[in-house]
C-alpha cells in the first residue's frame, strides 16, 4: 500500500513537469519585459516602454491561465495511451466544470457580488474565463487533471458493436466524464471554501515560522531530489495562493513568482513581497550553481579534473534549458557530502532580506 501511495504520488509529480518546463521561458520573458516597461527605468510611450508592455501582454497569458495549462498538462502526462485525446477531454471538462460551477452558484443563490477577479479578492469566487466561480486557482487544473487521466486509462479502450460503434473510446470517456465533472462543480461550492481556509492557515503557519519555516521550504525541496516529489514541495508556494495572492494593476495575481514578475513593472515598489523568498527553487541560483559546480573541478586533486568534469559540467545547458534539478541530483549517488552539504545549503540560503529585486532599489519586503 505504502508502494502504491509512493509511485503515484512520483506520477503525479512527474506530471507536474510537463507544464511546469515551460514556465522558465515565459517567466524569463515576462521579468525581461516588466523591467522593459517600468517607468522607474524607461520614459513611458517610448519604444522600449512600448515593446515591453507588448511582450509582456503576450506572455501573461501563459501565468494568467495556469490551471487550464495544468489541468491538460497533467491529463495528457498521466494518460498511458491516446494523449492527444486525453489533453482535449481535459479542456473540454476544464470548460464544463467552469461553466456548471457559475450556473449552480447563480440558481444556488451563492453568487457573490462583484464583476471583475479584483472586486472578488478575498471573497473565495473569481472571473475565470468569463465564468463567475469558485476561486480554486491552480488547484482546479490539477484535480481535473488528475480525475481525467484516471477515467480516460479506465475507459478509453471501450468499444461498442453496431449503432453504437461511434460512442466508443474517448467519447465514451466523455460520457463519464460528464455526470463526474458536473459533481464536482456542485461539491466545490460548498467544500473548496473550507479547504480555502486551511490553504490561508497554512500559508499563515509558514509566515510565522520564519526563518525555519524557510529553512524547511529550502531543505525539502532538495532532499526529495531522488524521490521525484521535491516538485510538490515548491510548485503549491510558487502558483497558488498558498505562495502568494493579491490585487496588481487592478488585477488578481496567485502565486509567489507571478505577483514577482507582476511587481518587477510596478515603479511604486519600493521592497518586494515576502513570498519571494520562495523563488529560489530553480533559475534563481541556477547561475550560483554553475558556479558551485566550476569550483568542484578547479579544487579537483592533480588527475582527478576529468572526472569532476564528467559530473558538473554536462549539466550546465540541460540546468539553463530547465532541467536543474535533475542535473543537480547527480550529486546525491556521487558524493554523500556534496548532498549533506548541497541539502542544508539550500536550507540556509533561502534569502531573507537580499534577494535581488529587479531593479536598484527594490528589496525584500519584510512583515513584522
Amino acid at each position: 500500500m505504502k508502494q502504491k501511495v509512493m509511485d503515484a504520488m512520483q506520477s503525479f509529480s512527474k506530471a507536474l513537469m510537463g507544464p511546469v518546463l515551460f514556465l522558465p521561458i515565459a517567466g524569463m520573458l515576462q521579468a525581461i519585459s516588466s523591467v522593459m516597461s517600468n517607468t522607474a527605468l524607461v520614459t513611458e510611450g517610448g519604444v522600449v516602454w512600448t515593446l515591453g508592455k507588448f511582450i509582456n501582454g503576450g506572455v501573461g497569458a501563459v501565468i494568467g491561465n495556469l490551471g487550464i495549462l495544468f489541468c491538460v498538462g497533467i491529463a495528457m502526462s498521466l494518460a498511458k495511451k491516446r494523449k492527444a485525446d486525453a489533453a482535449f477531454l481535459a479542456l473540454v471538462s476544464y470548460l464544463v466544470w467552469l461553466a456548471a460551477n457559475s450556473r449552480w452558484l447563480d440558481v444556488a443563490g451563492l453568487t457573490i457580488a462583484g464583476d471583475t477577479a479584483s472586486a472578488l479578492y478575498g471573497t473565495g469566487q473569481t472571473i475565470c474565463l468569463g465564468y463567475h466561480v469558485t476561486d480554486m486557482g491552480v488547484f482546479l487544473g490539477m484535480i481535473l487533471g488528475v480525475v481525467v487521466a484516471v477515467v480516460h486509462n479506465r475507459f478509453i479502450d471501450t468499444e461498442f458493436e453496431g449503432a453504437m460503434a461511434m460512442y466508443g473510446n474517448s467519447k465514451f470517456v466523455f460520457v463519464v466524464l460528464l455526470p463526474i465533472v458536473l459533481v464536482m462543480a456542485v461539491v466545490a461550492s460548498y467544500v473548496w471554501p473550507v479547504a480555502a481556509a486551511g490553504i490561508n492557515a497554512l500559508t499563515g503557519v509558514m509566515a510565522s515560522a520564519g526563518a525555519f519555516g524557510v529553512f524547511l521550504y529550502g531543505f525539502l525541496n532538495r532532499v526529495l531530489i531522488p524521490t521525484g516529489l521535491h516538485h510538490l514541495v515548491w510548485s503549491p508556494f510558487l502558483y497558488s495562493a498558498l505562495g502568494d495572492s493579491m490585487i496588481i494593476g487592478g488585477e488578481q495575481i496567485v502565486g509567489a513568482k507571478p505577483v514577482f514578475l507582476a511587481l518587477l513593472s510596478d515603479p511604486s515598489v519600493a521592497m518586494m513581497r515576502d513570498s519571494a523568498r520562495f523563488l529560489t527553487y530553480g533559475l534563481m541560483k541556477t547561475f550560483g550553481v554553475i558556479g558551485v559546480a566550476m569550483a568542484f573541478i578547479s579544487t579537483a586533486k592533480k588527475g582527478e579534473e576529468g572526472r569532476h568534469q564528467g559530473t558538473d559540467h554536462p549539466g550546465y545547458p540541460y540546468r539553463l534549458s530547465g532541467g536543474r534539478d535533475r542535473a543537480a541530483g547527480i550529486h546525491l549517488p556521487v558524493c554523500s557530502s556534496r548532498a549533506v552539504a548541497g541539502v542544508l545549503g539550500s536550507g540556509r540560503s533561502v534569502p531573507d532580506d537580499r534577494l535581488p529585486c529587479g531593479h536598484p532599489g527594490l528589496r525584500h519586503q519584510r512583515h513584522h
